[in-house]
Parts: C-alpha cells; structure tokens; sequence
C-alpha cells in the first residue's frame, strides 16, 4: 500500500502510471501502431485504463499474441467529490456515498469478456481513494448544463487485485456453490442483483462458468476450470 498524493502529475492516468512504474521502464512506446503506457525491462507491457476498457479492445486483439500485457483498471472505493468554481476555487468537498469493491471491475470487464481468458493478459485491478473535481457548465443549446467532471486524481492505492485467469473472478464469491443463478452470487459476494449479472456475464463469456440450466425464470449456471494455461 503506498500514498501517492505528493506526485506531481494531476491526472489519473499519469498517477497510476507513475505508481506502477519501476526505474528501468519505459515511458510511451510506440509498438505496431499503437503507443503503450508502460514497457517493462523484460519487454512485458502496460497499459493503464481509467475509462471505457472497450476503447483497447483493437490495440489488446493486435498486440495480445506476442506480447505480455497489464491493463490496470482502477476501481475507487472512497472518491472525494470537489466542486470549483471558474477561478479554481473550491466552494464544496464532500464524500461520495458511493463505495465500490473488486467485483465493480466486471462493469468494464463486460466491454472485454472474451479476452480474459487469453493467456498473455493479466488484468490488475487497483482500489483506490480519488478526488474528483467538477465545475459548473452553463446550460448550451444542444447539450445540458450541471456540474460536469474535468479532473480526477489520485489519493492512495489501498490494493491490488490480479485477474490472470477467469476462475480468479471467484475470488471474491466465498461460498458460492458449483451451480448457482444470479441471486447466489450477489448473496456470495454481497452485491446487488444488477451487478451480479455482470459478473455473471463475465464469468460464462470469459469460460468460467457455463449456463447449464433454468430454474423457473432464473438462468442456471456452473463453474468451470481455469480457462487459461
């Protein structure tokens, strides 16, 4: 667990890079078209992505075969909300009421799910305290107005989680039984339903688990061996 608050860089992205960076990597690589966050000394890859994991589906499909890659996804379990106004000046801070875990990651995962299972690809989840900075924006003909993000910072890195093999989707589901529908695993994991279905999604696109059955209106499903090598 480390503090990162005294790095100079603002935004996310570059936080976590800097965070994840040893001394002998190699910062904005070009490789095959593509420019790459982080290239380690032994050639593994990096990627840090704070939005939208669906965005590297092209780059992952290209690069994945012959290459080694890390995608760290942040999942922020205390965010901080703080409202500026148009001099910079902080005229609110409070913290969300909102709190995430390591299963809030299938939410992305969802965009990718088919990859998981690919053996050059390890997905490094990160959870994080962030600050989040939002102004207000006027209200425009073809758009609305409210107070719209224009910064997100990092806090502190509190854990990592490693998603190397699809079966580690179950690390955070004790208890769940071999056969099981939606509501068992948001019993397990004590998640909501709605994301229970997307760790379900995850975890029978990605192989984990295979969709064996219906028990009324609820789907049945089973887990599975590891799906990677």
């Amino acid at each position: 667990m480390s503090g990162v608050g005294v790095l100079n860089e603002k935004s996310l992205h570059s936080q976590l890079k800097t965070w994840l960076a040893s001394p002998e990597d190699q910062f904005e690589v070009p490789i095959d078209r593509f420019v790459i966050d982080l290239v380690r000394a032994n050639g593994d890859l990096v990627e840090v992505q704070t939005r939208n994991l669906g965005a590297m589906r092209k780059k992952l499909e290209t690069l994945l075969d012959h290459h080694q890659i890390t995608v760290a996804v942040p999942v922020p379990i205390e965010k901080w909300l703080i409202k500026i106004d148009d001099d910079g000046v902080v005229v609110d801070r409070r913290r969300s009421p909102k709190r995430m875990q390591h299963l809030d990651v299938c939410s992305e995962l969802m965009r990718i799910p088919d990859l998981i299972a690919h053996p050059h690809l390890t997905i490094s989840v990160l959870l994080i305290r962030e600050e989040e900075v939002r102004k207000f924006k006027a209200e425009k003909r073809r758009g609305r107005g409210g107070w719209g993000t224009v910064e997100r910072s990092l806090v502190e890195v509190v854990d990592t989680w490693d998603v190397r093999v699809p079966s580690d989707l179950l690390d955070h589901l004790p208890g769940l039984p071999r056969r099981f529908t939606v509501a068992d695993l948001a019993l397990s994991g004590s998640i909501t339903k709605r994301m229970a279905g997307q760790v379900a999604y995850c975890l029978r696109r990605s192989g984990a688990a295979s969709l064996v059955d219906k028990d009324g209106n609820a789907h049945v499903y089973e887990v599975l061996g590891a799906a990677k090598a």
